[in-house]
């Protein structure tokens, strides 16, 4: 019996410490009712799991986990995951015909964008297409905000130096936000 207590307290604590945190992190990801979805999911995976004894050295990684693997496959099955080539395709599309410059540069961009490695690009998406905060990415990367500052820093040096070197002199008013 005491061991059916384990996993009934020890999710209780989770849903009451991380509930709202990980539906606020997928809200802003999925929209209201996916996230609260996903966040239902993923406390009855965690629960099947530990009612099984299963060998789960941090809950609450394993949690964000679920949710995460959750929010891409329900968001690549429903197609509302976009990566940012889909949102630079959308900007550049929306340019007035006459504007050519800004067409040119958020080509340029995309371009640039898909030079960068898996993790960077995934950066560049939760940053400035999901718009979420350092604080928040730093708790769905499980990094500190200061290493996900940090990570931003590089990321936008790079994109400058390639938007440089694609001849966009001022990639610094490029690339604001």
């Amino acid at each position: 019996m005491a061991r059916q207590k384990e996993p009934d307290e020890l999710l209780r604590d989770l849903f009451n410490s991380e509930g709202a945190r990980l539906y606020g992190y997928l809200v802003k990801k999925a929209g209201a009712d996916l996230a609260q979805d996903i966040v239902q999911e993923s406390f009855t995976r965690l629960y099947v799991r530990l009612s099984r004894s299963a060998d789960i050295a941090n809950a609450r990684a394993y949690l964000y986990q679920i949710a995460r693997h959750q929010l891409f496959h329900e968001s690549a099955f429903a197609k509302r995951y976009a990566g940012g080539d889909a949102l630079l395709e959308n900007l550049a599309a929306d340019a007035a015909p006459g504007d050519a410059g800004d067409r040119e540069l958020m080509q340029a961009l995309q371009d640039s964008v898909g030079t960068l490695a898996a993790k960077e690009r995934e950066l560049f998406e939760m940053r400035w297409y999901l718009g979420l905060t350092q604080a928040e990415i730093a708790v769905a990367l499980k990094k500190s905000e200061r290493q996900i500052r940090r990570d931003i820093e590089k990321l936008v040096t790079k994109l400058r130096a390639e938007l440089r070197g694609r001849g966009w002199l001022n990639a610094v008013e490029a690339l604001q936000g």
